[in-house]
């Protein structure tokens, strides 16, 4: 008996101290306490969730998910951040714009935060606001609709009338400088038609036919038309480029206007004499039938474009949209209205729906990933959306699927995000209730057996034909090699010529020669961008080898740290490299790990070719 007594009081007194350590260090067994509130838990997991897509976006331009799904995420974290602002992180997302910029280019500060803009998505909501506008600042307030380009906020500098700097919306805060990449785009004027000092604002888009004219070049791995915008813009280009395919609308003056303009469309207006390009489809809007006659035009234009032709026409609706902004026209008024810390009160962003038709599934097909990733592909009866023919969708992987409940002849429904890329959103009718496709047990190239890696699926034979072909398309694009598109790549392996990356130093024009369509202009422009490739920075041709682990941020962290060189690199232990900030004990052991022996003879061979590594 007496020993339960002093278990029972020593359990009484260690209670007591674990209490005492909570409420004088709150943060003590704060991982062990079961009861944490689920509003707190739910912020901390939707701001790690929206940061990740943040950096996804805005750095790697490589978005996971779409606008519509971004919003929601947001709009749930905002939600609970104003219900319980004592759980709000340091970090929050919600309260801050944009994120991290991609390394490469010097920081430049704005002088004026670049601020998101609230959204909505029905033209009821744009009425609303517009009522509760004129309640707060008068019956006669009026307003300007502009198309919301889907493209690359840029801030442009004036210095008496002259270009001084370009630089990217980045955190909202701060973001890069790309004014030599700015100067490149022709409808950026270098020198204003009056030497005047402003700041202006404004949307870097491509238009769509050339977007599919690069595609259709095999030089670019975007998949969007605002993927490539954001991404040419944010690219190193070499002085010889005479421009760069990309345009810009002007859409606001945020320093420098005259003290008698009085209106938004007055500014709009000089920003056109300055000798910008302002877009032509804004609109005075004075009421709000007005607003729904703006927003079913745009609906019917965006409905009408072909996007998948290369005609230029009036280039009304050969750039990307994926919404309108109303904006209050009387400047004294939104300086009364003022902005929140995240976007001003005086503008709104209706948002596009979706575009979606319904088709019925063929065939399922899997495709093989430079690094051995089987990414299975859905095959459905053509359908035309905004105008272009779609034919085929990237599913991701087996859960995606299984989620789905899809399998062949299933009736779906499909949409374009961002107005481009295709998905399955919805199976709407099963033609076998019981029964989902199942990714097959084999590589279908190689037949290799397929591994589980997380949700993916994985070939382990590095020598597969297809892994082979997308690892040497990669080097190219990387290294600014042109005209080495897919099926250019893999004419020239099946010629025998090209097995590993150094063997594009060896392509001769005759060698072209023989693939369909490859004519003299061709061969010379390859001969010359494959000459400019020696001369590639470090960063530039590691990035290039797609060594797992050594992405754009991973290279950057490291050459920071003085690892400079592959000898470097490869000459230190997992344990070092995962001592630096930013680099895991995992990640470490996956880039010494990808140095194995075939990759270090293309090392030694590429260094023989006087490249840098």
């Amino acid at each position: 008996m007496r020993f339960f007594s002093i278990l029972f009081h020593c359990i009484v007194i260690a209670v007591l101290i674990t209490s005492l350590f909570s409420s004088v260090f709150p943060g003590f067994c704060a991982d062990s306490l079961p009861n944490e509130h689920p509003a707190e838990s739910r912020i901390r997991e939707l701001s790690a969730e929206i940061t990740r897509h943040n950096y996804l976006y805005y750095v790697l331009g490589k978005p996971e998910i779409t606008n519509e799904e971004y919003d929601a995420l947001f709009a749930e974290l905002l939600r609970l951040e104003q219900e319980y602002p004592q759980w709000i992180l340091p970090d929050s997302p919600a309260q801050r714009v944009g994120a991290v910029p991609k390394g490469g280019f010097p920081r430049a500060a704005h002088p004026l935060p670049m601020r998101s803009l609230e959204k909505c998505h029905s033209a009821g909501e744009v009425r609303r606001w517009m009522d509760q506008i004129r309640e707060k600042a008068g019956k006669n307030t009026g307003f300007v609709a502009e198309e919301k380009i889907d493209g690359s906020a840029l801030e442009l500098v004036y210095e008496k009338g002259k270009l001084l700097r370009a630089v990217t919306r980045g955190d909202g805060n701060t973001g890069l400088d790309v004014s030599r990449n700015a100067r490149k785009i022709v409808n950026i004027p270098h020198i204003l038609s009056k030497p005047l000092s402003v700041v202006v604002r404004g949307e870097i888009f491509i238009r769509v036919p050339d977007f599919r004219h690069i595609r259709k070049e095999g030089d670019t791995e975007y998949s969007s038309p605002r993927n490539m915008a954001a991404g040419m813009l944010r690219k190193k280009i070499h002085p010889q480029d005479a421009k760069m395919p990309l345009d810009i609308f002007v859409f606001e003056a945020v320093r420098g206007i005259p003290e008698e303009i009085r209106t938004h469309w007055e500014v709009l207006e000089w920003l056109k004499h300055l000798g910008f390009a302002v877009n032509p489809l804004n609109r005075i809007i004075r009421n709000p039938e007005e607003a729904d006659d703006y927003i079913r035009q745009a609906e019917s234009r965006r409905k009408a474009a072909d996007i998948s032709s290369d005609h230029q026409g009036d280039h009304q609706g050969d750039y990307p949209t994926d919404g309108l902004v109303f904006k209050v026209n009387e400047l004294h008024i939104r300086k009364v209205l003022g902005s929140t810390s995240a976007y001003p009160r005086w503008a709104i962003a209706y948002k596009f729906e979706a575009p979606e038709a319904i088709s019925i599934v063929e065939g399922i097909d899997v495709r093989i990933g430079r690094l051995g990733r089987a990414s299975p592909v859905a095959r459905f009866r053509p359908v035309r959306i905004l105008g272009a023919q779609i034919t085929q969708a990237l599913l991701h992987h087996q859960e995606n699927i299984q989620k789905l409940g899809l399998s062949v002849g299933d009736t779906v429904r499909v949409s374009r995000r961002g107005d481009v890329i295709p998905a399955i959103t919805e199976v709407l009718h099963r033609k076998n209730s019981e029964k989902h496709w199942q990714m097959p047990a084999h590589c279908p190239f190689c037949k290799s057996i397929l591994k589980k890696d997380g949700a993916y699926h994985i070939c382990p034979n590095r020598n597969c034909p297809e892994q082979v072909q997308a690892r040497l398309h990669y080097f190219a694009r990387i290294m600014g090699i042109r005209h080495m598109g897919p099926e250019t790549v893999r004419a020239l392996m099946e010629q025998g010529i090209l097995r590993n990356p150094e063997d594009f130093y060896a392509v001769q024009k005759k060698n072209l020669k023989k693939i369909r369509g490859f004519g003299t202009d061709r061969a010379d422009t390859f001969s010359v961008s494959l000459a400019e490739s020696r001369k590639r920075s470090f960063s530039t041709v590691i990035r290039a080898l797609g060594i797992p682990g050594l992405e754009t941020r991973n290279i950057r962290i490291l050459t920071e740290a003085g690892y400079d060189s592959v000898r470097k690199i490869r000459e230190t232990t997992p344990e070092t490299l995962a001592a630096i900030r930013g680099i895991g004990i995992k990640t470490a052991e996956k880039i010494l790990k990808g140095f194995h022996p075939v990759l270090r003879e293309t090392i030694r061979a590429l260094q023989a070719e006087g490249l840098d590594l």
